[in-house]
């Protein structure tokens, strides 16, 4: 389910649970809320791109000016979590 489908799926729900309650400022309150917490989704989905761009051009960065040192960060990384897979 994508993000739009996901919240206009809220906003139907939130429409029918105030339709009940006859007020329309609640309708109000509850709009707000949710459009509220879809701009709070859609920043912390852009800072996620953000991050995950930095991290792939430091790592770019690292395999051609240290190759070595990289694939050696690598396989300690890979030991570290064989070492925690083969303990459960």
């Amino acid at each position: 389910m994508n993000t739009s489908a996901a919240s206009q799926e809220a906003r139907d729900a939130m429409r029918e649970t105030t339709s009940y309650q006859g007020n329309g400022r609640a309708q109000t309150t509850v709009d707000s809320v949710v459009s509220d917490a879809l701009d709070k989704g859609r920043e912390a989905a852009h800072a996620m791109r953000d991050v995950s761009d930095n991290f792939v051009e430091a790592l770019d960065e690292s395999i051609k000016t240290r190759p070595y040192a990289t694939l050696a960060l690598v396989a300690a990384v890979g030991f570290v979590f064989g070492a925690a897979w083969w303990r459960r």
